[in-house]
């Protein structure tokens, strides 16, 4: 490829069409790294570029001089084009993206120059539907072949690609053993709407007029139907002149009335994604699943609402400080976290005369545990076990300072005078 005055850019700028995103690199990185950062959705998505092999650093940078860089974020590549094995590019999205166009620029082959050079390369994991090549000697969906005699620079685009959330440039060791980073990169994709599973015979949300930055087009089927359960595709075509042209497919999720949760499958914790933790059917659950333990942020648990009905079945575990909540409740997408009552003692040890009292509750710095009896030592435990207070005591009321603690749920053991040992929680606001 072209050499002169060129540094091995790595660049990714607008394509200047209307309808999509476009890889903004803000980060400003400091030279001999091998992945930098880049944003997307006005800097709230990121997206990740990192190299693979040695002898390649990744550099970002501003060139608001040169006009074939204004005003456009660079990434720039250097290492030495011979280093075996052969380097590879990968992109991370933080979410399923359609790319739309992602163009490759200054692609050639020079048997003679710096010793011999041939930018052949794949293109992996984004699952193209069409490319336009020009004055490239082979380019297909999966990726370039140049040679094997000199040719002028060329410009490839790949568009439509199937929802991913990578993609990968592998560069080719040639007949000449050479691999390379000296190619200039643009990247526009378009976000995907998210439906999120629905129950059936529910009533279903309408699919969205446009997409990206106000494509027009229609969906088939032009409504999302939740008669009948299973997974379905709904797929948008844009309209005749739009900024894309391809169609655009979603899946859409619609739960059975009666759904069976069962180990290790459905396995989870509140850490899980969302359509793992959260279910709702219109009628009935059936559990023999475990729930986990992920973290102690209040209101952040695994939730489970039926219309009718939910059974917790032998095999059905909620592990001591997993946060689960299952209740009945017609069907929806409003997984509320409904916490069950922090004044009572969970302990199965005490009567119901044998109450524990901590108030206030929730606090964000005093509590008071108060008993009946005299008290001899209080323990607040994470819900981890991991003990993050301990305190000895002497009367019925005990004052506790809690200010210290991170926000969530807490235990409280106790024990008293007489040696009773009692159980109780409270939450930290």
């Amino acid at each position: 490829m072209f050499r002169f005055l060129l540094i091995g850019y790595l660049w990714l700028m607008s394509l200047h069409v209307t309808g999509q995103e476009n890889v903004i690199w803000t980060y400003t990185a400091p030279p001999n790294i091998t992945q930098v950062i880049g944003t997307y959705n006005s800097g709230a998505q990121q997206v990740i570029a990192a190299s693979v092999g040695t002898g390649w650093d990744m550099h970002f940078l501003t060139d608001p001089d040169t006009d074939m860089f204004s005003d456009v974020s660079i990434l720039e590549t250097r290492g030495p084009m011979s280093n075996a094995p052969s380097k590879q590019l990968k992109f991370t999205f933080p979410e399923k993206v359609i790319i739309t166009a992602f163009k490759v620029q200054n692609i050639d082959y020079s048997p003679t120059y710096g010793g011999g050079y041939n930018d052949s390369f794949d293109v992996l994991g984004a699952g193209f539907s069409s490319v336009a090549p020009n004055n490239a000697t082979s380019v297909t969906v999966n990726g370039v072949r140049t040679g094997p005699t000199d040719n002028a620079p060329a410009t490839v685009i790949w568009r439509c690609s199937q929802p991913t959330d990578s993609l990968r440039i592998n560069y080719v060791e040639t007949d000449l053993h050479k691999t390379h980073a000296w190619l200039f990169y643009q990247i526009e994709l378009l976000r995907l709407p998210v439906i999120n599973p629905l129950c059936m015979n529910s009533i279903a949300p309408e699919l969205p007029a446009t997409l990206g930055n106000g494509i027009t087009g229609n969906w088939n089927p032009a409504t999302i139907n939740t008669s009948t359960a299973g997974t379905f595709e709904y797929v948008f075509t844009p309209n005749t002149g739009q900024a894309i042209s391809c169609p655009v497919s979603i899946d859409v999720i619609v739960q059975p009335a009666q759904l069976t949760l069962a180990s290790a499958l459905d396995d989870c914790t509140n850490l899980s994604p969302d359509a793992v933790k959260h279910k709702s059917t219109s009628d009935w659950i059936k559990a023999t699943n475990v729930i986990g333990f992920g973290d102690n942020v209040y209101q952040n648990g695994v939730v489970y609402h039926a219309a009718n009905f939910i059974e917790l079945n032998p095999g059905f575990e909620a592990i001591f400080s997993s946060q689960f909540s299952a209740y009945i409740e017609e069907c929806s997408v409003a997984y509320n976290y409904k916490q069950q009552s922090i004044t009572e003692d969970f302990s199965g040890i005490e009567n119901p005369d044998n109450k524990v009292r901590v108030y206030p509750n929730p606090s964000n710095r005093i509590i008071y545990i108060s008993y009946k009896e005299p008290l001899k030592s209080i323990k607040v435990l994470s819900m981890d076990g991991k003990t993050v207070i301990n305190q000895i005591a002497e009367h019925n009321t005990q004052e506790i300072d809690v200010s210290a603690l991170k926000k969530g749920i807490y235990m409280i053991a106790i024990e008293t005078q007489n040696g009773q040992f009692l159980q109780s929680k409270f939450i930290k606001n």
